[in-house]
């Protein structure tokens, strides 16, 4: 059995925040660093760890801290299709344990190089990250709904093979 362990491309990564599920535009984000690896076995995720932290664009600080990072703590497959990890997500200065979906969206080889898609998503509610239902935030001119939604796009590259 092969076992292909692989590292984050910063360069073909980023994380989507969508802050009202409504408006169709996400917040501009830079990740200032990040890390982590995924383990796939004949085709299949096996394991993962992703670690990322962001910085939301200058115009969108004004109201809350921006400042946003990511650490993996688990990682739980229940089938071929299904996988979920766990982590401490902070936000607005606020660290909550979360869990989110992960999907290994793509198997490709370019110029000889193996690359995987990987993406993790969830929703989260604001109260979880210390606002409350009446306050009025607003990120980039667009009010922050009741929901956050977290997508990362992470792209992985195949560093070593083991038998």
């Amino acid at each position: 059995m092969q076992h292909a362990f692989w590292t984050i491309d910063t360069a073909a990564s980023d994380v989507l925040i969508k802050p009202r599920r409504r408006v169709g535009r996400y917040l501009n984000s830079t990740i200032t660093s990040t890390q982590g690896s995924i383990h796939i076995e004949n085709d299949a995720l096996t394991d993962a760890t992703i670690e990322f932290d962001l910085d939301l664009s200058p115009n969108q600080r004004s109201t809350f801290s921006p400042k946003i990072s990511f650490k993996s703590v688990g990682f739980q497959k229940i089938n071929a299709n299904i996988n979920f990890i766990k982590g401490i997500l902070t936000m607005n200065n606020v660290s909550k344990m979360v869990e989110m979906e992960a999907v290994l969206t793509s198997l490709t080889q370019e110029n000889g190089i193996n690359k995987a898609g990987f993406e993790i998503y969830g929703t989260l509610t604001k109260r979880e990250f210390g606002w409350n239902d009446h306050e009025p935030i607003m990120i980039d001119g667009f009010p922050l709904g009741q929901h956050i939604n977290l997508t990362a796009h992470l792209e992985f590259t195949q560093y070593a093979l083991a038998q």
